[in-house]
């Protein structure tokens, strides 16, 4: 029970009703290249020191792959021996499907630490010995005594590799590091709520980023983004309360072990439902539509269908009747269904409703504030 009532807290990692895609391309309007899978910061110094060593070992480009594997699972036998929290690939070490360079790819080359816009990991293990050599200086054979300068993979400030790297790694970042990192986010994520926070960096961080007074400070689009993420949270919670509230209901009918389950979520429901009373201003979808698809993310007809539904049913029963109201739970019936089909779907399948566990993608979407309320504290902590 009490697992129930603390994930009301929670911001829901998973996707039961297939609302993913928009709260992906509103992470990465407020806070891009940031991903809920990171951990510490210093991993962005640790991917291009270990791809910069092998550069300087002139690695085919058929080897730099594995080779790049290899010095990655070296690179946590220091690490683990920290005892610290954020070591990506502690328990399977050499049998890590998705190493710290896949899941760090997307902030390198966001925030232009890897310099060729677009190259994703593939595409740059496949060129290797050819950007290798396309990086430094050479004479041109066809004309002799011109001197070709050719795009740096990784950006020229980077700070060098430390001696004694990867062996004598550890996850404490140094000054001139954060340093280099503030001025890359501020000039590549200029105009994001990730840039004017990383300006400024402080440990002691709002629960919610609206709540932050950068945010609410915040001009122009900063501004905008930041509201229309905060209304469209507060939305989805109550989509989600309501879908747990009838995987709670549909569970007490059939097994008859989840009334306490039932009155939580009812209860959640009537809080969510009064704060949504309290806003001043509605929720228009039509923000939200237009900010998708101006970043190149644009919402499927279905999410549309979905939102508008929810949205457009919230402004004629009232939020408080949401809950109970046999259009909204069909609606979300249906939803369920279409992105899961018949067998998996909980409110289909009762085997799969005995495994919900009390509690599923519950709370308000955070769009990765967690994983930017841990970057800007070790941030702060070095620049300080």
């Amino acid at each position: 029970m009490q697992r129930v009532l603390d994930l009301f807290g929670e911001s829901g990692t998973l996707d039961e009703l297939g609302l993913g895609t928009l709260r992906d391309a509103l992470s990465d309007a407020l806070f891009p290249g940031v991903t809920s899978i990171q951990t510490r910061l210093r991993y962005v110094f640790f991917i291009p020191w270990i791809y910069r060593m092998l550069e300087s070992r002139r690695i085919p480009a058929d080897r730099a792959a594995e080779q790049a594997r290899q010095m990655e699972v070296r690179l946590m036998e220091p690490l683990a021996e920290l005892d610290e929290w954020g070591v990506i690939g502690t328990s399977a070490r050499h049998k890590l499907r998705r190493l710290p360079s896949s899941v760090y790819w997307s902030c390198l080359r966001r925030w232009g630490i890897f310099r060729h816009e677009g190259g994703s990991q593939s595409w740059y293990h496949s060129r290797f010995a050819q950007l290798r050599e396309a990086a430094v200086h050479v004479d041109r054979a066809d004309d002799p005594g011109v001197t070709w300068h050719g795009q740096a993979n990784w950006h020229q400030r980077l700070p060098d590799t430390p001696e004694g790297f990867p062996d004598s790694a550890d996850f404490v970042l140094r000054e001139t590091e954060a340093k280099f990192l503030q001025g890359r986010i501020e000039e590549t994520c200029a105009g994001t709520l990730l840039a004017r926070l990383v300006s400024s960096p402080k440990q002691e961080l709002a629960e919610h980023f609206w709540e932050e007074p950068d945010a609410v400070g915040a001009g122009g689009g900063v501004a905008e983004v930041v509201e229309i993420a905060r209304q469209f949270s507060l939305q989805v919670e109550g989509m989600r309360l309501v879908y747990n509230y009838m995987l709670a209901q549909k569970r007490r009918d059939l097994f008859g072990d989840a009334e306490d389950w039932v009155g939580s979520y009812s209860d959640a429901c009537t809080d969510w439902a009064h704060r949504l009373s309290n806003e001043t201003e509605q929720f228009d979808p039509e923000t939200l539509w237009a900010l998708v698809a101006a970043r190149g993310a644009p919402a499927n007809n279905q999410q549309r269908v979905f939102v508008e539904t929810w949205t457009t049913r919230v402004d004629r029963i009232g939020p408080e009747e949401m809950s109970e109201d046999e259009l909204i739970q069909s609606k979300i019936s249906d939803r369920e269904r279409r992105l899961k089909g018949r067998h998996r779907a909980r409110l289909e399948n009762p085997n799969r409703l005995l495994d919900w566990s009390g509690a599923s993608d519950v709370g308000r979407m955070d769009f990765n504030w967690f994983r930017v309320r841990t970057l800007l504290d070790e941030l702060c902590g070095s620049l300080s």
